[in-house]
C-alpha cells in the first residue's frame, strides 16, 4: 500500500490522517503496531475522547458512519453497548472525510445484534453486561449461561436468546451500572444474519460520504502487510 507523502527526498514525511481503520482486532493492532514501530501515526482522527470503534459487522461500519455524518443519533444508555466510549464525539466536519486516503475494512462476521435497531458491540455487550453480571454471581452455572446466551443464542444461532436472556435478566442486581438497559437489552436482543459481506461491501462502498475513496480488504493486509509495510 502506498501511501501520499508531503514531499519528496530524504525528508518525505507520510502524510497523517490518511487511514481510517473500520473493523476489530485484525485492522487494528496491525495499525497500532505499525505506528509503535514507526512512531508516526497515519490514522484518521475522527473523534475526540476516544479513537476509532471497534467493528465487527458491516452493520456496524454503516452505523459509525452515519454517527459521524450526524444522520444516527446514538442514546446515552445505549451507546456504549454500541462500542462508542462514553466520551466519544465526532470531529466537526469529519462527515465529509475530508482527510480520508484509505478505508481498511474488516468486516469479521454477517451476524448482527440488533437492539431497538441499533446494531450492538459483541465485545461492549460482554464488557457491559456478562463482565458485570459474572463479578456479580461468580458462581459456574451463571458463567455458563451468559456464555450460552451470546455465543449460541445471539452469535451462532443455535439456541433460543429470549429464553435465556430471561433467565439472566433476574440476575442482573440494582447496583450494576446499566443495569435498566442491561435487563432489557437480555431479553430483548437479537440476532440477524445479514446479506453476504460481499453485498454488503458494495453498500458501504456506494455510501455517498466515502465514494471515490480507495478501500483495501482487511484480508489483504493483517500482520503479514504490517511486516510488508515495514519492508518499504
Amino acid at each position: 500500500m502506498k501511501l501520499r507523502v508531503d514531499a519528496d527526498g530524504p525528508g518525505a514525511r507520510m502524510r497523517k490522517h490518511s487511514i481510517l481503520s473500520l473493523g476489530a482486532c485484525m485492522v487494528h493492532g496491525p495499525m497500532n503496531a505499525y505506528v509503535g514501530h514507526r512512531k508516526l501515526d497515519v490514522r484518521a482522527r475522527i473523534g475526540t475522547g476516544a479513537g476509532t470503534p471497534y467493528t465487527h459487522t458491516l452493520g456496524e461500519m454503516l452505523q459509525l458512519i452515519g454517527v459521524l455524518r450526524g444522520d444516527v443519533t446514538l442514546p446515552a444508555e445505549v451507546k456504549r453497548l454500541a462500542g462508542f466510549k462514553a466520551a466519544f464525539q465526532p470531529l466537526p466536519g469529519i462527515g465529509d472525510f475530508g482527510e480520508v486516503e484509505v478505508v481498511l475494512v474488516e468486516a469479521s462476521t454477517p451476524v448482527e445484534i440488533l437492539y431497538d435497531n441499533i446494531v450492538l458491540q459483541r465485545n461492549s455487550i460482554v464488557q457491559h453486561i456478562i463482565a458485570p453480571l459474572r463479578l456479580a454471581h461468580p458462581q459456574p452455572a451463571v458463567r455458563k449461561l451468559s456464555s450460552r446466551w451470546i455465543f449460541h443464542g445471539l452469535l451462532r444461532q443455535d439456541e433460543e436468546p429470549q429464553t435465556l436472556g430471561r433467565q439472566l435478566a433476574k440476575l442482573v442486581p440494582d447496583s450494576m451500572p446499566l443495569a435498566d438497559i442491561a435487563r432489557d437489552v437480555l431479553v430483548n436482543a437479537r440476532a440477524v444474519r445479514r446479506l453476504t459481506t460481499h453485498q454488503k461491501s458494495l453498500a458501504l462502498r456506494n455510501r455517498d460520504v466515502i465514494r471515490g475513496i480507495r478501500f483495501d480488504w482487511a484480508e489483504d493486509f493483517g500482520w503479514a502487510g504490517l511486516k510488508r509495510w515495514r519492508r518499504r
